[in-house]
């Protein structure tokens, strides 16, 4: 938009040069003064007198008419500057009731139960249509005009010819210095004539005023377009929320077991690539708010930082403030403007940047998962462990065996305890759970059904393995002597605790 103001401006601005270098070079063929004579002839006289104060007066009429029309062409331009800001009121309104639309589903209420906006366009409209044809008859009148006023000046230079010789003389010079002025006024023109001086004088000024509001009610639409895209991203969030709904539920189900993992569900609108996706579009080499690669990319970054993507309002704010960079040209004031298309890449086109950015295809609804506040990839590998193994044990819905080897690697045994025990009593209540193991948590507190014990003879390479329940001896010895690392060790340890 701001490329094709621009060429519009320079357009008007060389034809109007050209007008005026046309305007001086009629000033020097103006035709030479001719004195009146003293006694012309009575009767030519007062025909040619006659003729010549017609003529006055259809001139004057021409200078009201034109007068008339530019005060109509002043209407209908307020007319069109009360439309296109209406259109932005309407827009705004729409764009602003967009966002209350969660909390009016919310109350079960509408925004016509709030706030009504009733424009009544049809006034304009009528008014328009008086003015167009007002102005027309104008045009019409004015043209009928100036071919009587043709016609007179004719007339006026027939008369002339019966005139003598000095009368004759100053009549020609009469009829050039007519001429003369008529082709002057042609070159200075009228409002209403777009080829003359002051109708390019009118558009010029008429582009400087109209330009901004067209821009404003551009940008108003854009944004809307962009609340509108952000309003089917929430839609896709709404449904990835249905699949997370009974995870959730069944969460809540067993607080008493996750409860020590401090689990929470959600689904969120992240951002992801536009970083690198953007900057690929960029010249950084060219001056800028995104000048240099190490500059630009920290530009980039610190402006989705500050964005919570999951909030409509800020994330069409991160759009405009991207674009308000490319737009705004740096180390200025006041601001000015810049041309987009000159910090592109080869190859690359504005409409390409302005779709990417307010397409908002970097946006995404995601599967967020927390664990004591802290996001996935943020969690220890005991953690991580802890989280994987409660969607097995808790989450699976199947009912076959599962194998484990080894659950508490990188567990403390408080963790292991109050969680891994819990757990696993709860999973297998509905499955057969078959566990490696080296802590007596898991083995002895999960109150195991049966504890195989395996043994290797490494000088005859041979396993042997004894089976049975906690309640056996010698099962309990070999958990004793394995797992708390025989029995005095374990009194030594039980001795030197605080009891509480």
């Amino acid at each position: 938009m701001k490329r094709a103001h621009g060429n519009s401006s320079n357009k008007i601005n060389s034809e109007l040069h050209q007008q005026r270098m046309t305007l001086q070079a009629h000033r020097k063929v103006r035709p030479e003064p001719v004195v009146e004579p003293l006694a012309p002839n009575p009767g030519e006289s007062n025909e040619l007198s006659a003729k010549q104060r017609e003529r006055q007066q259809i001139q004057e009429t021409i200078e009201i008419l034109r007068r008339d029309t530019d005060e109509l062409r002043k209407a209908l331009t307020s007319v069109d500057s009360l439309k296109t800001r209406l259109k932005i009121l309407q827009q705004t309104f729409a764009q602003n009731t967009l966002q209350w639309e969660n909390d009016l589903r919310r109350l079960q209420l509408s925004v016509d139960d709030i706030v009504v906006l009733q424009v009544n366009s049809e006034v304009l409209q009528n008014m328009e249509a008086t003015l167009k044809a007002k102005s027309e008859r104008r045009a019409d009148t004015i043209l009928q005009q100036e071919k009587a006023l043709a016609v007179l000046v004719e007339q006026i230079s027939m008369v002339t010819e019966k005139l003598d010789g000095p009368a004759k003389a100053y009549q020609a010079y009469m009829v050039q210095e007519e001429k003369w002025a008529l082709r002057r006024q042609e070159i200075i023109g009228a409002p209403d004539q777009p080829n003359t001086i002051c109708g390019l004088r009118l558009a010029r000024a008429q582009l400087k005023k109209d330009v901004p509001l067209q821009l404003e009610y551009l940008r108003s639409s854009r944004i809307a377009v962009v609340h509108r895209i952000f309003q089917e991203l929430l839609a896709s969030k709404d449904t990835f929320a249905q699949y997370v709904e009974p995870i959730q539920a069944y969460a809540r189900q067993h607080q008493d077991v996750l409860g020590p993992l401090g689990l929470s569900f959600d689904v969120q609108i992240n951002e992801s690539g536009f970083a690198s996706t953007f900057l690929s579009y960029i010249n950084q080499s060219m001056k800028g708010a995104f000048h240099g690669t190490d500059q630009a990319l920290s530009t980039v970054k610190t402006l989705i930082a500050n964005a919570n993507f999951d909030n409509e309002k800020d994330a069409t704010d991160f759009a405009e403030a991207v674009l308000d960079k490319l737009e705004t040209a740096i180390d200025t004031s006041p601001r000015s403007s810049v041309d987009v298309h000159s910090q592109l890449r080869q190859g690359r086109t504005t409409v390409e940047v302005y779709d990417y950015v307010l397409g908002l295809t970097y946006l995404q609804p995601v599967f967020h998962l927390q664990m004591h506040h802290k996001d996935l990839p943020t969690l220890s590998p005991g953690e991580r462990g802890a989280l994987l193994l409660a969607f097995y044990l808790l989450l699976d819905p199947s009912t076959i065996p599962l194998v484990i080897d080894q659950p508490e690697e990188n567990m403390d045994n408080q963790s292991v305890y109050e969680f891994l025990v819990p757990c696993i009593k709860a999973a297998k209540a509905k499955r057969q759970i078959i566990m490696v193991t080296h802590n007596a948590n898991l083995a002895v507190v999960c109150d195991s059904e049966q504890i195989i014990y395996a043994q290797m003879d490494k000088v005859n390479e041979v396993i042997r393995y004894t089976a049975g329940a906690i309640e056996s001896p010698e099962i309990n010895r070999h958990v004793t002597d394995v797992l708390e690392g025989t029995m005095p060790a374990f009194r030594n340890r039980q001795n030197k605790y605080f009891t509480q």
